[in-house]
């Protein structure tokens, strides 16, 4: 989601547990919780992610 969109930042809930945040996305805001992964594996990502748009544009910081 674009930080310009509507929605960008709303409060959808808080709440006590984990388990409840990742059922409010899935009912409130369709998450694919098929496609939840965990920290360790979304910093890989990221990080793959800007090794290679660095590589592509080796002015970008």
């Amino acid at each position: 989601m674009e930080p310009d969109e509507e929605n960008w930042g709303r409060e959808i809930a808080v709440l006590e547990t984990a388990e409840e945040a990742l059922q409010i996305a899935a009912q409130e805001l369709g998450a694919d919780p098929g496609r939840w992964v965990n920290q360790g594996i979304v910093c890989d990502e990221y990080r793959d992610f800007r090794i290679a748009r660095k590589a592509q544009s080796p002015t970008q910081p």
